[in-house]
């Protein structure tokens, strides 16, 4: 049977791996998007080099038209839709980074499965300039500075500092673990609230002794 301590050392490694690769935020866009999508064409035995570009060209322009469809619903796009045709669809090529066609069959209609790589940000820029979508608000100010607690006396500690970090009210963004050890933890804080703010609401959280602090380092110990 493993000793308490190397069980507590264990479970404090596991902490701080953790918390140093934490999972991306559901909030963060990506600036592309990858999808696949099927495109078909009419006439394929006629003229199957003229079938296979407009299915592709079909193919792309339903991959454009999903990602639009992330922020339009589908009444407002019903109802642009030729003004959606005119500046999206019809230039679907303008917002694919790459594509590769996946499967193909020819037959009276040619069809074809094509993965692409979508412009997400570039979509989502031109339905902006549509007027179709509304502005974000303006992201607030974002101050950064070090966060050292020490006096962490075991492993609750280390779990109850990482969540009061990770509550809503604190004026924190995010909090990210540099450097971690029996007793000391060190963070790097992302904030939209000034320092003394933020002091003043882990106060209500925790018992603090303040040994250091100005604008870019916060030296506290657990009393």
């Amino acid at each position: 049977m493993k000793s308490l301590p190397a069980i507590a050392s264990l479970l404090f490694l596991i902490f701080v791996l953790l918390l140093c690769f934490p999972p991306a935020s559901p909030c963060e866009e990506a600036a592309f998007k990858v999808l696949e999508t099927e495109g078909n064409a009419a006439g394929a035995g006629s003229d199957q080099a003229r079938a296979r570009t407009e299915a592709v060209r079909d193919a792309l322009k339903k991959a454009v038209g999903q990602v639009a469809g992330q922020w339009l619903s589908p009444q407002d796009a019903a109802k642009n839709n030729q003004l959606l045709k005119e500046h999206l669809y019809n230039r679907a090529e303008e917002f694919i980074q790459d594509y590769r066609i996946v499967s193909e069959r020819n037959a009276d209609v040619y069809t074809l499965s094509v993965r692409s790589t979508v412009f997400e940000a570039g979509i989502r820029n031109k339905l902006l300039g549509l007027g179709l979508l509304k502005p974000l608000p303006p992201s607030l100010p974002v101050a950064r500075f070090s966060l050292t607690i020490r006096e962490i006396r075991d492993y609750n500690g280390y779990v109850r500092c990482r969540e009061i970090l990770k509550e809503g009210g604190l004026g924190i963004r995010g909090a990210v673990l540099r450097e971690a050890s029996w007793g000391l933890a060190r963070f790097d804080i992302a904030a939209t609230e000034k320092m003394a703010v933020v002091v003043e609401r882990l106060r209500e959280k925790l018992s603090l002794e303040i040994h250091h602090q100005d604008d870019r380092v916060l030296e506290v110990s657990l009393k």
